[in-house]
C-alpha cells in the first residue's frame, strides 16, 4: 500500500477472529492479511489514503510550478545574454570599420566578412 498512514491504521485496527464451523461473517468485517477489519475502519483507511494521495499531488504540482519558474528564468537569462552578445558584435564590427578607415583609408567587404565570421566562431 502506498499510504503509510492508511497501512498503519489498518495494521492497528485489524483483529484476529475465530470462525466457528457453520458461522458466517458478513460485510461488517473485511479480511485483511488473515485478520478482520471493521468496515468503518476500512473506510477511514481509504480516507487516509486519499488524503495522502491529494497531498502528494499538491506537492508535485508545487514542484512542477517551481520548476517552470526556474526554467522561464533560465530562458530569460539566456535570451538576455544572446541580445547582449549581438550588441557587442555590432560594436566590434563598427570598431573594425573605424579602425580600417583610420589605419588603411577603408576596408574591403571581404575583410569585413572575414572579421564577422571570426566573431561568430567564438
Amino acid at each position: 500500500m502506498k499510504s503509510k498512514r492508511a497501512e498503519e491504521f489498518i495494521r492497528n485496527s485489524a483483529f484476529s477472529a475465530i470462525q466457528l464451523p457453520g458461522e458466517v461473517m458478513y460485510s461488517m468485517h473485511m479480511n485483511v492479511d488473515g485478520k478482520l477489519l471493521k468496515r468503518k475502519n476500512a473506510e477511514v483507511a481509504v480516507d487516509l489514503a486519499e488524503q495522502d494521495a491529494e497531498e502528494e499531488v499538491t506537492r508535485y504540482r508545487t514542484e512542477l510550478e517551481e520548476s517552470k519558474k526556474r526554467e522561464e528564468l533560465a530562458r530569460k537569462v539566456i535570451d538576455d545574454q544572446r541580445k547582449e552578445m549581438e550588441k557587442l558584435k555590432a560594436r566590434a564590427v563598427e570598431a573594425f570599420k573605424e579602425y580600417m578607415k583610420q589605419a588603411h583609408g577603408g576596408y574591403l567587404s571581404s575583410d569585413l566578412d572575414d572579421f564577422i565570421q571570426k566573431l561568430n566562431e567564438r
